[in-house]
């Protein structure tokens, strides 16, 4: 009814506060339709209202039991003696509570308004849900789940800067699912939220973010497992480098340019960054080939 009259945004507010609670519980609803209901509500409610902070602490405990979003590696509260080197698979969250494709996407929809339309200073202390909500988003089966995950945590990214420093190595890991994805336009989301990304942890953590993207590793570092199992790097990069869709190899030489061109810290990623940029000259496609040539021409 609010929608169908477009009631003002104060009107949305007063309702929200009134009815948030009994609709939030039935995000847990045993049947699928209500489910999907009460969260397209709650879409347009939060895309209309001004203030979310006293939303965000009674429905973010939902969205992390229905994602399953707590501990999602195993290893949190482990001494970081024993804690197990970071992986550069593609991990993919298994059976998740909430089983509707469509129900995950729209709370996808739903993380990114709350996490876009909310300063740092209102996100802060619920940050490290926020993080593994949108983690878990990133990590999902379904494609589509995951392109709305990658605006999420693009939204939470470019909201909180340099303020998840800590967090921007985690964040950079859980995208190798959309690189490793069969679809471009899950492959492509993924490199849109890539420069957002590394804007988190500019000076001090988001060399560690490319260094798993390229499969680069310390050879004077060798894991005690490497000794019983032997083990593979993957090189992301060069994935892209090869990939069979013209639009995705083009997105990701754009996408090398800005991160050699507008991060601050584009220095310190040169070495790593600029084999792939001559790549680009010798792609088969024309149109590749001159984009190559007009960013090497803009950094120099």
């Amino acid at each position: 009814m609010l929608a169908k009259n477009k009631a003002s945004n104060k009107v949305y507010q007063e309702v929200l506060s009134q009815i948030q609670k009994p609709l939030f519980k039935r995000f847990m609803d045993k049947v699928e339709k209500i489910r999907e209901m009460c969260c397209l509500i709650v879409r347009e409610m939060f895309s209309r209202v001004d203030d979310l902070t006293f939303s965000i602490p009674y429905l973010l405990p939902i969205l992390v039991e229905r994602l399953s979003a707590k501990n999602i590696e195993g290893t949190d509260g482990m001494d970081e003696k024993v804690k197990p080197a970071p992986s550069q698979k593609p991990f993919i969250m298994i059976d998740p509570p909430e089983s509707s494709e469509e129900v995950r996407s729209i709370i996808a929809e739903i993380v990114t308004i709350m996490v876009s339309t909310t300063v740092w200073d209102c996100l802060r202390p619920y940050i490290d849900d926020f993080v593994n909500v949108c983690r878990a988003l990133c990590m999902d089966p379904a494609g589509d789940v995951i392109i709305e995950g990658c605006q999420a945590m693009a939204g939470l990214a470019d909201t909180s800067g340099d303020n998840l420093m800590h967090f921007c190595h985690d964040m950079g890991r859980s995208l190798f699912t959309s690189f490793a994805h069969r679809h471009a336009k899950v492959r492509m989301a993924g490199l849109k939220c890539l420069f957002s990304v590394m804007g988190c942890g500019i000076w001090k953590t988001s060399v560690y973010v490319l260094e798993g993207m390229v499969g680069f590793r310390d050879p004077n570092i060798v894991p005690i497992k490497d000794f019983y199992e032997p083990s593979t790097k993957l090189n992301y990069f060069a994935l892209f480098v090869g990939d069979r869709s013209t639009v995705c190899r083009e997105l990701f030489y754009v996408t090398m340019g800005k991160m050699l061109t507008m991060l601050p810290d584009k220095y310190d990623h040169e070495g790593r960054l600029f084999p792939y940029i001559i790549s680009a000259l010798y792609d088969s496609h024309d149109g590749i080939k001159s984009t190559g040539f007009d960013i090497l021409e803009e950094v120099g």
